[in-house]
């Protein structure tokens, strides 16, 4: 077993915590030791989580809430990476983290939930936009977007009822 200590200053600064992959995934699930050396990873690595939710930080969203979504990322990561594919854990390891702190941005920044397929075409509407302003020469209506993706008016507008939050006790479109 190698030592839990980074080295000082040197240029991978994980690069001793490898080890602990292969020997980690040698031993059965349930076994005691599995825990401690995953336990040594989890610790080991809380520096890279730290410098992930930085990246998130103007987003309104606590540092110990970033922190806190990075490091299940982290444990994620953990969990899953097999050092018999012969990657990087750090390039594996990144992605994955990176991905739970999105994913939460997207779960939690919608009004609604909504389904995933439905949020997807709202950042080609602006491109969509400006393709068709150029054309017509002026700005398109919602009903010509509506045209071009094949949607309602109010999906091709970009504010469709999920992306809009509105009161329980306003009254409906349409409402006296």
């Amino acid at each position: 077993m190698t030592d839990p200590t980074p080295p000082s200053g040197g240029p991978d600064e994980y690069g001793h915590l490898a080890p602990l992959f292969a020997e980690m995934s040698g031993l059965d699930v349930d076994e005691p030791r599995r825990s401690e050396i995953r336990d040594r990873l989890i610790v080991g690595y809380l520096p890279l989580v730290g410098h992930l939710a930085r990246r998130y930080a103007v987003t309104g969203f606590a540092d110990e809430d970033l922190l806190r979504i990075a490091s299940v990322g982290l444990i994620h990561a953990i969990d899953r990476f097999d050092p018999a594919q012969g990657a990087d854990f750090l390039s594996f390891a990144i992605p994955t983290i990176s991905a739970e702190v999105r994913r939460r941005f997207r779960d939690t920044t919608w009004p609604a939930r909504t389904r995933r397929p439905l949020r997807t075409p709202r950042p080609a509407l602006g491109q969509v936009r400006a393709a068709l302003a150029r054309r017509l020469g002026r700005l398109p209506t919602d009903e010509e977007l509506a045209d071009h993706f094949g949607a309602g008016s109010d999906a091709a507008a970009g504010d469709g009822p999920a992306q809009r939050a509105v009161a329980l006790d306003e009254p409906g479109p349409g409402a006296p």
